[in-house]
């Protein structure tokens, strides 16, 4: 593992990471993320989009919703986690 975590904190830029469904296992994913050197969540989807804004309060990251991929581009550009209700709207989003 230590060799994964050298790697991890020698990439040049961090690996970005969209989570779609924020229950319980999305929540720990992004918690883990949050910790972890090399990687960082970038986007919250949920079918309840109070689930993913509340799930960003507890990470304590800066956040904007988003209705299409331009628009969580901008928000990941900006350095906010883009929230939507729509996982779609986050796999074709290019800076994810």
């Amino acid at each position: 593992m230590n060799g994964l975590l050298r790697r991890l904190r020698a990439l040049r830029q961090p690996i970005r990471v969209a989570i779609v469904g924020v229950g319980a296992m999305g929540r720990g994913l992004a918690y883990q993320i949050s910790i972890t050197p090399g990687i960082e969540c970038v986007a919250l989807a949920d079918v309840k989009l109070e689930r993913a804004s509340d799930c960003a309060r507890q990470l304590q990251a800066s956040c904007t919703v988003v209705a299409d991929e331009h628009a969580a581009a901008d928000a990941v550009k900006a350095g906010r986690l883009a929230l939507c209700e729509d996982g779609a709207v986050l796999a074709r989003c290019p800076a994810v």
